[in-house]
């Protein structure tokens, strides 16, 4: 994922490693010249977007949660309005009505958001909650 943002290569796992050797901070570089050899593109397309994705949420930058609503005509309306005030992006949501956990008359509902860091996400679960929806973070 540093590789990608940083400086747009794309480079297959192994041959990586000399970056992750050095960004886990156990070698002593400290004052020596060092060059890093990157190698390889030999990566799946599918595997490329679950590395983005795993990156984007170990960043705070992706968040799965899930909210439980009542099972009433403008109940979705309300809830992505609040999200939508507090400026964090709807990518996807799955609505379930059929969880046998739920009482009659509710819903739960699950959203993949784009947000802007840790303090956005605490912010934005901290509406959330104060709208009176009773909401999971998604590990």
């Amino acid at each position: 994922m540093f590789l990608i943002e940083q400086s747009k290569l794309i480079v297959e796992g192994a041959g990586a490693t000399t970056l992750a050797a050095i960004l886990s901070n156990k070698l002593d570089i400290a004052k020596k010249n060092v060059v890093l050899l990157l190698s390889g593109g030999n990566i799946d397309v599918n595997l490329i977007s679950r590395v983005i994705n795993k990156g984007l949420a170990a960043s705070y930058r992706l968040i799965q949660i899930t909210v439980i609503l009542d099972d009433t005509p403008g109940s979705l309306n309300k809830i992505t309005k609040v999200i939508g005030e507090n400026e964090a992006n709807i990518l996807d949501l799955k609505h379930n009505r059929n969880d046998v956990y739920l009482d009659i008359g509710q819903s739960k509902v699950s959203f993949d958001l784009e947000v802007k860091g840790k303090e956005h996400i605490n912010s934005l679960l901290n509406e959330i909650s104060k709208s009176g929806y009773e909401v999971f973070v998604n590990e």
